[in-house]
């Protein structure tokens, strides 16, 4: 869980940065550019500091910009030190704040990085910064992300009410907006916010929630463009996690069904799967259907991130 956690947040990240490249004024075909820069930094993130050093070096670009960069680039690899380090010299820099994208995704570096290294109250501190200034500047997605990261941090330091007032905040706006490109992150939303329900054993709230993922992703189906194995991972989470649910509850047969809805996605074959799968058998206590499961498995094929507690 907490590998794809990072993997989200690390996507969050993205497509801030994506924002970022459509509204760049820079349209050279250079590969010395930050628009560059953006476009190959997480295949080859390596390659993306080695440009952006090639920048510094022949002032390519305002220095507080590269180093905003370097946080992204740094973050997408999991080095959430270095991406803080990076991250802090741009947001000091006073030009940043002419930057007004640039300095949200490096606000959104900084929250992150903070909250993954648990210092909980110093993320709390610049959120409250950037979601003043996202709402200033009417970027909706962002002051979303932020909303809902602010949870997180209360969540961790187990002011639970704070958290889910923030967490209600950010999915009510996404709720009220009809921009398209709003319905991934409020489907993100509602999976997190189903899982710290859950948590704290409210099935029935947790499965009122599902139900509102469900009428999202049947809307997000009819839209053109959308990438099928998109819409077939977020299936998945939803129908893995309804039955898992439904088994808490003691709704055998609805849980079932579910998972039979499960067992039809592709991403079910993924190996990252068994985890959920795993959940939802103890949850029907089919225990023997995970023994053979893990027996047949190459253990050596599961990284350690993705070995749920209960293996």
């Amino acid at each position: 869980m907490r590998y794809a956690l990072s993997c989200l947040l690390s996507i969050s990240i993205l497509f801030i940065c994506i924002t970022a490249e459509a509204k760049a004024d820079d349209t050279s075909d250079s590969i010395y550019t930050l628009k560059h820069v953006l476009k190959v930094h997480i295949a080859t993130p390596d390659s993306a500091l080695s440009l952006l050093n090639t920048m510094e070096a022949k002032k390519l670009e305002k220095l507080c910009l590269i180093n905003a960069q370097r946080g992204i680039v740094y973050a997408g690899k999991g080095q959430q030190r270095m991406a803080l380090n990076y991250a802090l010299k741009a947001y000091q820099d006073t030009i940043l704040r002419h930057e007004y994208i640039y300095y949200l995704q490096t606000m959104s570096c900084i929250v992150n990085a903070y909250k993954l290294l648990e210092n909980h109250k110093l993320s709390i501190r610049y959120l409250t910064e950037g979601i003043k200034a996202a709402r200033e500047m009417g970027h909706k997605q962002t002051e979303a992300n932020f909303l809902f990261t602010m949870g997180e941090n209360y969540y961790a330091l187990n002011q639970k009410q704070e958290a889910y007032d923030y967490f209600i905040q950010a999915i009510n706006l996404l709720e009220n907006e009809e921009s398209f490109r709003m319905k991934p992150y409020l489907s993100y939303f509602y999976g997190e916010l189903t899982s710290y329900l859950s948590k704290e054993g409210k099935y029935k709230e947790a499965i009122a929630i599902c139900n509102k993922r469900e009428e999202l992703i049947n809307l997000m189906k009819k839209q053109d463009g959308i990438p099928l194995g998109y819409i077939d991972q977020q299936s998945a989470y939803l129908y893995i996690k309804q039955a898992y649910l439904y088994a808490q509850l003691g709704i055998l047969q609805k849980a079932s069904t579910h998972f039979e809805k499960f067992s039809a996605t592709r991403y079910s074959k993924h190996k990252a799967a068994h985890i959920d799968i795993t959940a939802y058998r103890l949850a029907m206590k089919q225990y023997k259907q995970i023994i053979d499961y893990y027996q047949k498995t190459d253990l050596t094929e599961l990284t350690a991130d993705t070995i749920s507690r209960e293996f």
